[in-house]
């Protein structure tokens, strides 16, 4: 499930605590939510 992207930390930990929510009232066993800064660069990944 994807849930987007957000523009700061604290929005983040919002959506976290939604699919946290989310998966208690559907029943899930188990489910990931990572948290990633992301960096513009001008460079390419190698």
């Amino acid at each position: 499930m994807f849930w987007g992207h957000t523009a700061t930390l604290a929005e983040a930990k919002r959506k976290r605590l939604a699919l946290d929510d989310a998966a208690r009232q559907r029943g899930w066993r188990d489910h990931r939510f990572e948290i990633v800064a992301l960096e513009a660069s001008d460079t390419p990944p190698e």
